[in-house]
């Protein structure tokens, strides 16, 4: 047999991202995930294994320590303050229980047809969008005594000397600060459900009807199974948020027993510098914030054991009625040569099934009790997406309200009057002149121009290597990112601050935005959805034509991921624009203040001044307001993007 005559063997074409590892693609995963797993590192992990080695110690941010072994996670338990802040929390943790109820109450009807919709979704969404400086001033606002809540309750009948102190009165206060937190976050879960609730194949409930089930019963066989994910996630948020609440910060600064295990922890880190004992702090939030994911995952795993079941039938229901109308259609078809009938729009040829279904719906809702009852909860359906509307708008048009009077309006008329000239600006261009604000935006813009570009960049990188190549890190730098989401930046601050002290990065605009530029998963798991859209085979067409990775990422990929972009940019643009903790901290120079910093200065000699400072609030949430009514679809898509992916 010569060579001639041996038939070479069939060149077997592998798919793109399972090819064998070369130098280039080995380049490209390195290149792309170093400057994001880095960043992660410094400004995550290093502090939090830093903070572990501080909790062991007494010492300050400069200067010898001391090793004082458990010592200091023994005085977390055993001091009237720390133990009293961590008891507060239960507070918010029972606040979170709430929210996430009433946010799956609400979504259950938003994410269906209902009049006015997209107004109800913008009422609950815009407050999230708005800095947490700012809420506390409304609030603050809305709470004093004969204000804003005292009148409207006084509207309904009660005297204002049988009502509490909201902020004084101990017995209450702390629930006037979870209110004032569900107003903030009520928002987000309820675009998070209705996104995910919106991914449901609409075949489920048609299958669900033709068995009888009820609008109950699907809410809690369909809905519930299959937004699972995404509930856990928020359940999660909840309680990692209402473990480390900043809203006393503002609104009471911890006075008459508001202080959260945050605020003593902040105080104890930065007033007393017993960095030691912040530590151990932060390391025990961190400890329980993981328990109660664990608890809660368990609770839902028990909730939800039959619930895969129940999904499944439902599926293979509607896909025998698929079946069946297909067989029907085909049947039929020369029948049909014109178009098809007004039966078969919309949904095929009605089986006997679904004939059937519609015959026992017809009789069912031909009662008068039937009408009444459905009648009834569509009632109680508007009353409900009205009252929380009303709840959520009120604390910002008494803002708009305030802020157009005068002095003399403001202590001689009832702060719910409307002023005489919705024209006077006077107090927006006092309160824009007197806290430097012309500064302060040119700040946050620098800031917040940068750090969007670098962490578009950076994010969409790591979100090619990661959706487009499988190597042996790649499941690794997931599970990074994902722990990292579940470490509160607050508790991090502690160990961050030592290191930023130690790097003199302290009061520099380049520390501050390079800190920016960290973790940033929820836009990282955006792009790596969008991506994973989009086909590979437009990577391999490429490829063969001789384009290299680089060229894929940039040329092809990286402009078809404008939508997702613009969703990110956005978000983490509210995110930096707002931020103010973490602003306050490194950025202590005038010069360098932000405007949320800006927005703080009113708690000094002009804090009792609320048409001034309602004033400042509305000057801080107008770009916010502008950017939400211009980009709110992307706004709404990019959330339920990032959160329906399992």
């Amino acid at each position: 047999m010569t060579a001639a005559a041996v038939e070479p063997a069939e060149k077997v074409e592998i798919p793109f991202n399972k090819q064998p590892r070369d130098w280039r693609k080995a380049g490209i995963i390195v290149a792309f995930c170093a400057v994001p797993v880095a960043l992660l590192v410094i400004f995550t992990y290093w502090p939090f294994g830093s903070m572990i080695g501080y909790s062991f110690y007494k010492m300050k941010y400069i200067g010898p320590r001391e090793f004082v072994g458990l010592k200091n996670y023994i005085d977390v338990f055993t001091r009237p303050d720390t133990l009293s802040s961590l008891k507060l929390s239960l507070y918010y943790m029972a606040g979170a229980l709430i929210q996430v109820g009433l946010a799956l109450y609400l979504s259950s009807m938003l994410a269906f047809k209902v009049r006015g919709g997209s107004a109800f979704k913008a009422i609950y969404f815009f407050p999230y969008l708005i800095n947490g400086i700012a809420v506390g001033f409304i609030f603050k606002f809305f709470y004093t005594r004969g204000y804003v809540f005292d009148t409207v309750l006084q509207w309904c009948g009660f005297q204002l000397d049988s009502l509490p102190y909201w902020l004084k009165d101990q017995s209450v206060n702390n629930w006037s600060l979870v209110g004032a937190s569900i107003w903030r976050y009520l928002g987000q879960n309820v675009i998070l459900f209705i996104g995910a609730m919106m991914s449901i194949d609409g075949s489920l409930y048609e299958a669900a009807e033709i068995d009888g089930a009820n609008k109950f019963q699907q809410f809690r066989h369909i809905i519930l199974p299959g937004i699972k994910t995404i509930l856990v996630l928020n359940v999660i948020l909840s309680i990692t948020g209402s473990l480390s609440a900043s809203s006393p910060y503002v609104i009471t600064t911890g006075a008459n027993g508001t202080a959260t295990y945050f605020v003593r922890m902040d105080r104890i880190a930065h007033t007393s510098q017993k960095v030691g004992l912040a530590s151990a702090m932060a390391i025990v939030l961190l400890i329980i914030i993981l328990i109660c994911a664990l608890l809660q995952q368990l609770f839902f795993n028990y909730a939800f054991k039959d619930a895969d079941d129940g999904v499944e039938k439902a599926k293979k229901k509607a896909a025998k009625i698929e079946r069946q109308r297909a067989r029907m259609a085909k049947k039929n078809a020369p029948i049909f040569k014109n178009g098809p009938s007004k039966t078969e729009k919309g949904g095929g040829m009605m089986t006997d099934a679904v004939a059937l279904a519609k015959e026992r719906s017809a009789a069912k809702t031909s009662g008068f009790w039937y009408k009444f009852k459905i009648g009834f909860f569509v009632f109680v359906k508007y009353l409900s997406l009205v009252f929380v509307a009303f709840m959520m708008l009120l604390p910002l048009v008494s803002c708009f309200v305030t802020a157009a009077k005068t002095d003399k309006e403001y202590h001689s008329t009832s702060v719910m009057d409307m002023p005489k000239n919705w024209l006077n600006f006077d107090n927006y261009v006092q309160a824009f002149t007197t806290s430097n604000m012309a500064v302060a935006f040119r700040n946050s813009i620098i800031v917040v121009v940068v750090v969007l570009i670098v962490t578009t960049i950076i994010g969409t990188m790591l979100a090619y290597a990661l959706s487009r190549f499988r190597f042996p890190g790649n499941t690794f730098i997931r599970g990074m990112f994902t722990i990292a989401a579940l470490l509160p930046g607050i508790a991090m601050q502690v160990a961050l601050y030592k290191m930023m002290v130690n790097f003199h990065a302290v009061n520099t605009m380049w520390g501050y935005i390079l800190m920016q530029c960290g973790t940033d998963v929820i836009s990282i798991y955006v792009f790596i959805q969008f991506f994973e859209n989009i086909p590979v085979s437009m990577d391999e067409a490429a490829i063969m034509d001789g384009a290299s990775y680089f060229t894929v990422y940039y040329k092809i990929l990286l402009p078809l991921l404008k939508p997702a972009i613009v969703t990110c940019a956005i978000l983490k643009g509210v995110g930096v624009y707002n931020e103010y903790y973490a602003a306050n901290l490194y950025l202590q120079n005038a010069d360098l203040k932000t405007i949320a910093i800006a927005l703080y200065s009113f708690t000094g000699p002009m804090g009792s001044k609320y048409n001034l400072i309602c004033a400042g609030v509305i000057i801080t949430l107008l770009p916010m307001l502008i950017l939400f009514l211009i980009f709110q679809k992307q706004i709404y898509s990019g959330i339920a993007a990032g959160a329906v992916k399992e």
